[in-house]
């Protein structure tokens, strides 16, 4: 016969998970004393340096007490993952709303089955919970072979705040990095739009000689085609070309002389100590 789980069961089952780790039961979000507080059933956090990972849990013994719960998504600010924990067949995992996780407990009452993968969420988790779990459910004692829990979690906090900064810093670094990529892209873009340019240029003089970009020529082709075009010129034609071309630079020039000399001169504003 199946026996009945209550909450208390669950919360031991998430406690011998946790063995390893720092697990708070009815974990408060700040001060016993403070009002409109939420509690967690459950709250666990790796012990880890390098990979903390905070995780919610809420126990839920019957489908009644899940429908009408709307409170749940404030505890996502204080961990990474969060779960449901129910006895098993009680929900499905479709039945889950996104960031949440689903925990069920084997019809035995002595496992837990993750059904349904929360989603791990980078999020800076208030101090608050913390000063919590160490001034009113830490014990504080000599060090022993498990580390100080005193010095633990001084030791986690400082940390954090390091890790948040160097966390900015690698983001400044990484946005630097993104900018200084994206203007060698520009760059790059910008050069390779003048050179396709000039080789519209060539292709279209080509074209206006005779030669088809998508069929073969060779270069002494095209060499042979400028040089009969060069005799087809007179030499008369080719002498005018050159005076009408010298006639017009030096009107030119005379033209920028004239300007220069009719242009008025704009006075020089004198500056004004305040």
């Amino acid at each position: 016969m199946t026996r009945t789980l209550t909450a208390r069961d669950i919360e031991r089952l998430l406690a011998n998970k946790h063995t390893d780790d720092v697990f708070v039961s009815q974990c408060k979000d700040g001060a016993s004393y403070g009002q409109g507080l939420l509690i967690l059933d459950g709250w666990a956090m790796k012990k880890s340096w390098a990979n903390p990972c905070a995780t919610g849990y809420e126990i839920k013994v019957s489908r009644s007490d899940f429908s009408r719960d709307d409170k749940w998504r404030g505890y996502l600010a204080y961990c990474n993952e969060f779960y449901f924990v129910c006895p098993a067949g009680m929900l499905k995992p479709e039945e889950i709303p996104a960031p949440a996780g689903l925990m069920t407990v084997s019809s035995t009452g002595t496992i837990l089955f993750k059904k349904k993968k929360a989603e791990w969420r980078d999020v800076i988790i208030p101090d608050s919970i913390f000063r919590y779990i160490l001034y009113t459910r830490a014990k504080i004692s000599r060090e022993s072979s498990s580390a100080n829990k005193r010095l633990y979690w001084e030791n986690w906090l400082r940390e954090k705040k390091i890790d948040r900064n160097f966390g900015w810093e690698v983001k400044g670094a990484i946005r630097n990095e993104v900018k200084k990529r994206i203007l060698e892209v520009e760059e790059e873009n910008k050069r390779i739009r003048d050179q396709n340019r000039k080789y519209e240029d060539v292709k279209n003089i080509l074209s206006n000689l005779g030669f088809k970009a998508d069929k073969y020529f060779s270069t002494f082709e095209v060499e042979r085609k400028v040089e009969d075009l060069r005799k087809a010129i007179p030499p008369e034609l080719e002498v005018a070309l050159h005076s009408l071309k010298s006639t017009l630079d030096r009107f030119q020039d005379s033209l920028r002389n004239i300007e220069k000399k009719f242009s008025p001169e704009v006075p020089a504003i004198a500056e004004v100590d305040e």
